[in-house]
């Protein structure tokens, strides 16, 4: 063991603190340690602080770290560089850092204490796992830099500024899951989100939704209270649930992770294109909910493409009514110019080809016919027009 009693300066210089090439030896620092800026200090080991630690410069760690009986004093210019490639614990008191980097690749454990962000967080390989009672919290114009499935916080992220808005770098199981909440700018009020993957599924109000996500969702946590005209913002994954991403919601509850859940509206809907990740929507603005998922509304409605070009080139090959598999409960009637009946199908699952008695059909107009029961059970025509065009 060494214990350091005396002022420590490091002044545009590299100091290299090396502790695990001793059994169980671990550095105590237990004077005032200055990193000034253009300097760096790298720990190796374990690293107990019961001393004020001055930050101006790069303080590099890859150590277990207990801060519970020191204390951080941040610089302007400072920042501190988690690089474990293995897991390692850090235990703080109730510290203050403007500017974190998350790197090396290992889980860094919050495991006691708080950490509270000010200026920056800068995430490029490994996650920070907070672990009750361990909080990692983000305050007052805190920026999120480059968070992504590799880097982000596998856990709960707090945040207690008065930014209009304010993303959660948020995610489990190795997949980036972000929460951006809209509104909340009381000071005295400590909010935090969670991702969680669903293991149970979720139950919802039918006459809203058509259905919602079987795989993740979000936790509010909030030390008091509730949060008024607010609106989160989600992200929009290729998941199997949904049917039409246009008609993608949040939707939220106050009772458990797994049910009942309301919609929240469709305040903004952005579509991207990319393989996994295909947007993000953002509720309307209104009270707080403990939960968040991904909802799909509940369309009434169906639509009757109007033509079909049935040389099964991979387009328009069938004739397509859109949200029928919303209605299972169907009958889909195709009449001819005078009349006669060429083609009909309960439970259609847009599968004609445009053909009668397995030959095909002339080309022409046909009238189509779609009798359902909607959400509110009541039965429904629709009738359009479909042109076949060989």
């Amino acid at each position: 063991m060494r214990v350091i009693k005396h002022v420590q300066k490091i002044v545009l210089g590299i100091i290299l603190i090396c502790s695990n090439h001793l059994a169980s030896s671990q550095a105590f620092f237990e004077a005032t340690t200055y990193v000034s800026q253009g300097s760096v200090m790298s720990v190796v080991g374990d690293y107990i602080n019961r001393g004020n630690l001055v930050v101006d410069g790069s303080f590099l760690l890859d150590a277990n770290w207990d801060n519970t009986q020191g204390s951080i004093q941040p610089g302007v210019a400072g920042r501190i560089i988690l690089h474990n490639e293995g897991a390692r614990d850090l235990r703080f008191g109730d510290d203050i850092i403007e500017r974190l980097v998350i790197t090396g690749g290992g889980e860094k454990r919050i495991v006691a204490g708080s950490v509270e962000v000010n200026d920056g967080v800068f995430f490029q390989m490994g996650h920070i796992v907070p672990t009750e009672p361990g909080r990692f919290l983000l305050d007052r114009d805190v920026s999120i830099r480059d968070a992504s499935d590799d880097s982000h916080v596998d856990g709960a992220v707090y945040y207690s500024g008065t930014k209009d808005s304010i993303s959660f770098p948020t995610g489990t199981n190795g997949e980036l899951l972000p929460i951006r909440l809209f509104g909340s700018n009381d000071p005295g009020q400590i909010v935090g989100f969670e991702a969680i993957l669903q293991t149970n599924i979720a139950t919802f109000d039918e006459s809203q939704l058509w259905s919602v996500s079987d795989s993740h969702l979000w936790e509010m946590l909030l030390d008091n209270g509730s949060l008024q005209d607010i609106a989160v913002e989600i992200a929009i994954d290729n998941e199997r649930f949904l049917k039409n991403i246009q008609d993608a919601v949040v939707a939220g509850s106050n009772e458990t992770r797994s049910g009942t859940y309301q919609s929240l509206g469709q305040g903004i809907l952005n579509i991207t294109v990319r393989t996994a990740r295909l947007g993000t929507v953002r509720s309307v603005p209104g009270p707080s909910f403990q939960y968040y998922t991904l909802g799909e509304l509940f369309d009434n409605d169906v639509t009757i493409q109007n033509v079909m070009t049935p040389n099964f080139d991979g387009r328009n090959d069938f004739l397509m009514v859109e949200n029928i598999e919303k209605f299972p409960n169907n009958t889909v009637t195709v009449l001819n110019q005078w009349g006669q009946e060429v083609f009909s199908r309960k439970g259609y699952a847009n599968l004609w080809d445009g053909t009668q008695n397995g030959a095909p059909l002339p080309n022409g107009t046909y009238t189509c016919i779609v009798t359902y029961r909607n959400g509110d059970n009541e039965l429904t025509k629709k009738v359009g027009y479909v042109s076949i065009i060989n």
